[in-house]
């Protein structure tokens, strides 16, 4: 099959030619950006402009307009990764992790988004999973401590066993990258650890 998002459509096929042949699986790099406005709403940002009732055949109410900002936040991330074969280089902007007033996507989202990617990209960069966390100073670490962290079965996620660092992401998109290829995480903070937003990445 071909890419899909949350609509269910394939996506656009290669112009010319007598077979089907979609574009992506023609894609060699790639680069997914947020939008930083989207993922920043909430329901409540929306005030009374969504009355609960039905429209049409659709019932909209807080729980319903809920689910689909869920869907709108995620589509970008939502793609069928093993699809896109030849896929070797991946930027992915994950920037909504660290907001500050409403962190999207959530530990599990993201952990979903990991566990879904190949193990055949020569390069895997990261924008906005606060990795200093894991850094508390510029002097370098060893390879051990960056590996460091136990599997939780329950969640799912390797979890780190430094305070306040929470899940181990190295360890959880490492599997995404071929051997000899680089995993690149991409942070910016202020002094009180928390993430700078600005419309252009």
């Amino acid at each position: 099959g071909g890419v899909r998002g949350v609509d269910g459509e394939e996506k656009e096929v290669m112009p010319g030619g007598g077979g089907r042949e979609y574009i992506h699986r023609g894609l060699r790099r790639l680069v997914v950006n947020s939008v930083l406005k989207l993922t920043d709403l909430e329901v409540a940002d929306f005030g009374g402009l969504i009355m609960p009732g039905w429209h049409g055949r659709v019932w909209r109410g807080p729980g319903t307009l809920a689910e689909m900002l869920d869907r709108e936040q995620m589509a970008h991330l939502m793609l069928q990764w093993d699809a896109m074969g030849r896929l070797n280089m991946l930027f992915l902007d994950l920037r909504g992790y660290s907001l500050p007033r409403n962190s999207y996507p959530f530990d599990e989202d993201v952990a979903r988004l990991a566990k879904s990617l190949e193990e055949n990209l020569t390069l895997l960069v990261i924008a906005g999973l606060r990795s200093w966390w894991r850094y508390p100073s510029p002097d370098p670490i060893e390879i051990e401590e960056v590996e460091e962290g136990v599997w939780d079965p329950q969640l799912e996620m390797w979890v780190s066993g430094i305070p306040g660092v929470g899940v181990n992401w190295w360890r959880m998109f490492s599997g995404a990258v071929r051997p000899g290829g680089r995993l690149v995480f991409v942070d910016r903070q202020d002094g009180n650890e928390i993430m700078l937003l600005e419309d252009e990445p």
